[in-house]
C-alpha cells in the first residue's frame, strides 16, 4: 500500500510540473505580445503627435 502512495505522489508531481512549464510559457508567450503591443503604441504616439 505504501508503495502505491509512492507511485501517485509521483506521478502527481510529475503532471504539476508539466503544468506549470505549459504556464510559464503561456505567460511568456503573453508578455511577448502585451510589450510588442506596447512598443507599437509608443510608436504610433511618436509618430502622430507632431502631426497634431
Amino acid at each position: 500500500m505504501n508503495i502505491l502512495i509512492k507511485l501517485r505522489n509521483h506521478f502527481f508531481e510529475e503532471v504539476t510540473e508539466e503544468i506549470e512549464k505549459k504556464h510559464s510559457e503561456e505567460r511568456k508567450i503573453i508578455l511577448k505580445q502585451v510589450g510588442f503591443v506596447l512598443l507599437f503604441s509608443i510608436a504610433i504616439f511618436i509618430v502622430a503627435y507632431p502631426i497634431t
